[in-house]
């Protein structure tokens, strides 16, 4: 009984999730979805998404987008911390984003880590934080590791003007922001672990934020 009223209770959370990303990044950001073939060529074997990082909203709206567009529900990384708000917290158990620690290092909870090991379908933002200034920061090799250890390819997201939505430095979102886009660039598939790797795929984020 406990089991199918939380299993309940993750469906309508994951439902209000879609909704509620896909009413503000359609009506409130007039958005629009660039370069949808490069996702399409990649759903049979699955990928990981590597968006920047700008606002509270980012994850939100990408993981409505991919709900609503294909029924694919993303798998993403967040932050323990995040977990204690409580309203936050309740929304990333809901939608199962999978916990690491603060610092981004390790997996908190086993189970957790073997859901990311079973799907094919995952996102994470390269610089392990938002950023306040919208410029690009440093990425982070824990999307080459995991790669590697899916054996998916890397497709660079560019999120243009979330940072207007709702900046990191702002209590509340905007009601109605700059227009708002996502744009997907060419998977990259990664052969060898190295700081090249790395470099190929911020250069492919950057290049889709300047296109």
């Amino acid at each position: 009984m406990k089991l199918f009223m939380t299993d309940t209770l993750d469906l309508m959370i994951q439902r209000l999730l879609a909704y509620a990303g896909l009413f503000y990044f359609y009506v409130c950001g007039r958005g629009v979805v660039r370069k949808w073939e490069s996702i399409e060529q990649c759903l049979e074997k699955g990928f990981i998404l590597a968006p920047n990082h700008v606002s509270y909203f980012d994850w939100i709206i990408l993981w409505a987008v991919f709900y609503h567009k294909k029924n694919i529900k993303i798998l993403f990384l967040g932050k323990e911390k995040l977990f204690t708000h409580i309203l936050w917290g309740a929304v990333m158990r809901g939608a199962h984003v999978v916990k690491v620690s603060d610092t981004g290092d390790k997996f908190i909870n086993r189970s957790h880590y073997k859901r990311l090991l079973n799907s094919k379908y995952v996102a994470i933002f390269p610089e392990g934080t938002r950023s306040k200034t919208g410029e690009i920061g440093e990425f982070k090799n824990g999307i080459i590791t995991l790669s590697k250890r899916l054996n998916l390819p890397i497709i660079p997201v560019g999120l243009l003007n979330f940072e207007d939505a709702w900046h990191p430095q702002k209590k509340y979102p905007k009601l109605l922001p700059k227009k708002m886009e996502i744009r997907f660039g060419i998977p990259i598939k990664i052969d060898e672990l190295n700081s090249q790797n790395l470099d190929i795929v911020k250069s492919g984020v950057k290049d889709l934020l300047c296109s």
